[in-house]
């Protein structure tokens, strides 16, 4: 975690919940929507902003910010 910048969702005795939102990868939200075999709707215009790594702890799991 180190030089990350963690926006902290929740922290309770259990445990925290936070998403590092500064460590993009080579991979926009277009193409991450075009590989998801569950998901078959595709946006127009294509979304082309960068997908980040949100953290070592649950490589398996894909959580989304967005506005309303």
């Amino acid at each position: 975690f180190k030089n990350s910048v963690v926006y902290l969702c929740e922290h309770v005795e259990q445990g925290a919940m936070g998403f590092i939102i500064n460590y993009p990868v080579k991979l926009t939200v277009h193409e991450l929507l075009k590989s998801a075999e569950s998901i078959s709707h595709e946006p127009t215009p294509p979304i082309t902003e960068p997908v980040f790594l949100g953290g070592p702890l649950d490589m398996v799991r894909g959580f989304v910010l967005h506005s309303p």
